[in-house]
């Protein structure tokens, strides 16, 4: 901190630790929902490709559904843990 004050400058109030983390970690909501709204298009759309073929799946067909499946399934726990850290009350 100087002692001399300049024009234009200003002093940053001091946030408690607590109410700081809660705002970064309510920053992060929108993306939270937006990961596993992805997650939830590209399994559909995966699923969709795929289902038009009456041939079975190449292996590798059947390795990235399962990788989009399992994407989409941690994505939707992380979320709920997400949602569940804020507490009894806290987030949608």
């Amino acid at each position: 901190m100087s002692i001399v004050k300049f024009p234009g400058e200003t002093s940053t109030p001091e946030v408690p630790d607590a109410l700081a983390r809660d705002e970064r970690f309510r920053d992060l909501e929108h993306e939270v929902c937006n990961l596993e709204r992805a997650g939830k298009i590209v399994e559909h759309f995966v699923a969709g490709w795929l289902n038009v073929a009456d041939n079975p799946l190449p292996r590798d067909a059947e390795l990235a559904v399962y990788a989009v499946e399992q994407l989409c399934k941690r994505l939707t726990e992380f979320r709920a843990d997400y949602y569940r850290a804020w507490g009894p009350g806290g987030g949608s």
